[in-house]
C-alpha cells in the first residue's frame, strides 16, 4: 500500500489526533524484531497487522490517488515514523533514497506540495510530521508532538540495535516489517449510500485506541 508511487493517504477531520505512546510503539517494534528473527532462522513467518479501511476520493488530473483513511491511522502513522527514523539513521545513500522515495514521498510530485508526502495528517500533527518527512529543522513546539516523540523513540531504539549489531535496519525492514500482512477494506460511499465513512469510523473506534 505504501510503496505505490502515486498515492496519498488522507486522515479526515473527524479522526482523532495521533495518540500512540511508547508502549504501543514498543509492541510494534517487538513484532518487527520477532518476525525478522523468525524469518532469519528459516521459518516462513508473517505478522497480521490488522485491517485498513479507506475510500478513494474523486480523482483529480495531475494529482496522486487520494485515499481517505477511516481505520488504520495509528498503525500507518507509526509505520511511517519507523521509516523516517530508519531513513535518517542509514548511511547508505542508495538505501536512504529508496526508503524516502518508495515509502515516504510521491517521487513524481515536485516541490513541497502536500501531495509530495504520502500521508496527510490531521492539522494538529501535520506541520511536525511534514518537517520530519522533508528533513526541516523542528521547533521546540514541534518536539512536544506525539509524532516527534515516537519518531525519537524509533530513532533511539534503531540506533541501539545497530550499535549492538543485533539486527541491521535493512534486515528489520526486509525480514520483519515487509512481512506484515493486512486486510484492506475499501468503501464506496458514492455508490452505496449506507457506507457512511464517519459513522463507520465511530463504530470501529468506539472502544478507544
Amino acid at each position: 500500500m505504501l510503496s505505490n508511487n502515486d498515492v496519498t493517504f488522507y486522515i479526515p477531520p473527524f479522526q482523532r489526533n495521533y495518540e500512540w505512546k511508547n508502549e504501543q510503539c514498543e509492541i510494534f517494534l517487538e513484532d518487527i524484531v520477532k518476525t525478522a528473527k523468525a524469518n532469519i532462522s528459516g521459518q516462513i513467518s508473517e505478522h497480521f497487522f490488522g485491517s485498513v479501511t479507506f475510500f478513494q476520493s474523486e480523482a483529480v488530473f495531475g494529482q496522486p490517488t487520494k485515499l481517505i483513511l477511516i481505520d488504520g491511522q495509528q498503525r500507518i502513522t507509526t509505520t511511517m515514523l519507523f521509516f523516517i527514523a530508519a531513513r535518517d539513521i542509514i548511511t547508505n545513500e542508495e538505501i536512504k533514497t529508496f526508503i524516502d522515495q518508495k515509502y515516504l514521498k510521491n517521487n513524481n510530485i515536485s516541490g513541497e506540495s502536500e501531495f509530495k508526502i504520502k500521508l496527510k495528517q490531521v492539522e494538529t500533527d501535520w506541520d511536525t510530521y511534514k518537517k520530519l518527512v522533508l528533513g526541516i529543522t523542528l521547533t521546540n513546539d514541534d518536539k512536544t508532538a506525539a509524532v516527534y516523540r515516537n519518531y525519537k523513540f524509533f530513532y533511539e531504539k534503531l540506533c541501539e540495535l545497530t550499535e549492538n549489531k543485533k539486527l541491521s535496519i535493512n534486515t528489520l525492514i526486509e525480514k520483519g516489517l515487509s512481512k506484515f500482512s493486512i486486510v484492506t477494506i475499501q468503501l464506496e460511499p458514492d455508490k452505496n449510500k449506507w457506507e457512511n465513512p464517519q459513522e463507520i469510523f465511530e463504530s470501529m473506534n468506539s472502544l478507544g485506541k
